[in-house]
């Protein structure tokens, strides 16, 4: 086919604009490092969630305690302290990996022990509200050099607490509400305040902790568009409906066949934990062998309630699907077993078995809509497109 001068012309001008347009939008991107009133909320939120969760599971440890429910006790306590040392080892590494970077002042010892031992993330998040202030201030004074110091900064204490945050989230909310949810059945649908309370702050913490993991993985890239409120809530929609399905799923499993479950269980996450390793190895903790499959180890034991990438990759679409049909299938095989081997009342047997199937419809329902229409690169597209 023969290009005649005006196509050729034409065409020359129109990828001219759009490399011109990309160009801008890009660099209005990396120029515009601003803190926002949303920057701010984001933290203070993630700062009483965490609080709140904290204080839920202790009072509902004593509460096994006081009651002479010593199983019970010991599991919530053991799913206590098991993250909590896991991400000390995390922040410990994060501290060491960070230390080596240029231009990074030297931390002392107070904030070794404060920051990176006793409160991994829970200080960690006021300390990135410190450079939000900072930030703004010096935006204020019209001092630019070090307002987007401290943005940098900001992005980068952010961005290392969400990984620990999401991390000891899964390994610690997800056991609580499986154990908490067994006592409930186990008293005859009886559940007490704290542990209602317990169980709503620990659904919307791990939605939340996963929107917001999300979020600062784009803000560490300024060539990236940010995430936008109403993606992020339609990101915390997505993850509390599915880990909600994939707990209940195992809850009610967990009724008829205890042992069984926790076969089930340590087979999956032994898999998920050979996938990463194998497949999609994180770049994180790889100084050597042993670190890289410790550190998989870990996301293994992540992916038996949910997906998260490892590391960056252009098959996302792929690897959410290869996941999310084979904890779709496992989550209905779960459901049938329990309708099928249940002694409990029929009446409930429906509502149980409804639960978990509609929340991981609803779940992947928002992730669907996230994908095709909130998307940042949707919406750069989009915006692109209207500019031309």
């Amino acid at each position: 086919m023969v290009e005649t001068r005006e196509m050729k012309i034409f065409n020359d001008e129109t990828s001219a604009k759009i490399l011109n347009t990309m160009r801008n939008t890009m660099l209005s991107e990396e120029i515009d490092m601003r803190v926002s009133g949303w920057d701010i909320l984001s933290n203070v939120i993630s700062i009483l969630l965490r609080l709140f969760t904290v204080l839920f599971n202790a009072n509902l440890a004593y509460e096994y305690y006081t009651k002479g429910e010593y199983f019970f006790f010991k599991m919530t306590l053991c799913f206590i302290l098991i993250p909590a040392f896991i991400s000390v080892l995390l922040s410990i590494t994060l501290h060491y990996e960070d230390s080596k970077k240029e231009n990074l002042r030297k931390k002392g010892f107070c904030h070794l022990i404060l920051f990176v031992i006793i409160f991994p993330y829970t200080l960690r998040f006021m300390q990135s509200l410190i450079y939000q202030v900072k930030s703004l201030r010096a935006e204020k004074n019209k001092d630019s050099e070090r307002q987007r110091h401290y943005y940098k900064l900001m992005v980068m204490e952010e961005s290392d607490v969400a990984l620990i945050r999401i991390i000891e989230c899964f390994l610690d909310a997800c056991p609580h509400k499986i154990i908490h949810m067994t006592a409930i059945l186990q008293s005859g649908l009886q559940p007490t305040v704290l542990q209602s309370l317990s169980l709503t702050s620990a659904f919307t913490g791990f939605s939340w902790s996963l929107a917001a993991y999300s979020r600062c993985n784009r803000l560490a890239q300024p060539d990236k568009r940010p995430l936008s409120l109403i993606g992020m809530l339609a990101q915390c929609v997505w993850h509390f409906c599915v880990p909600l399905s994939r707990v209940i799923s195992i809850v009610l499993l967990a009724s008829v066949f205890p042992i069984q479950i926790v076969i089930a269980i340590a087979s999956h996450a032994f898999f998920m934990t050979l996938w990463i390793f194998l497949l999609d190895r994180s770049p994180f903790c790889s100084y050597t062998i042993f670190h890289s499959f410790a550190f998989s180890m870990i996301f293994g034991a992540v992916f038996i309630f949910t997906y998260i990438l490892p590391r960056e990759t252009k098959k996302t679409c792929s690897r959410y699907t290869f996941f999310y049909i084979l904890t779709g299938l496992e989550n209905f095989l779960a459901v049938i077993l329990f309708i099928l081997y249940t002694e409990i009342s029929r009446n409930f047997i429906i509502l149980f078995a409804s639960i978990p199937i509609l929340s991981f419809l609803i779940g992947i329902s928002a992730m669907l809509v996230y994908y095709k229409f909130l998307h940042p690169n949707i919406l750069s597209r989009r915006d692109l497109t209207t500019e031309l």
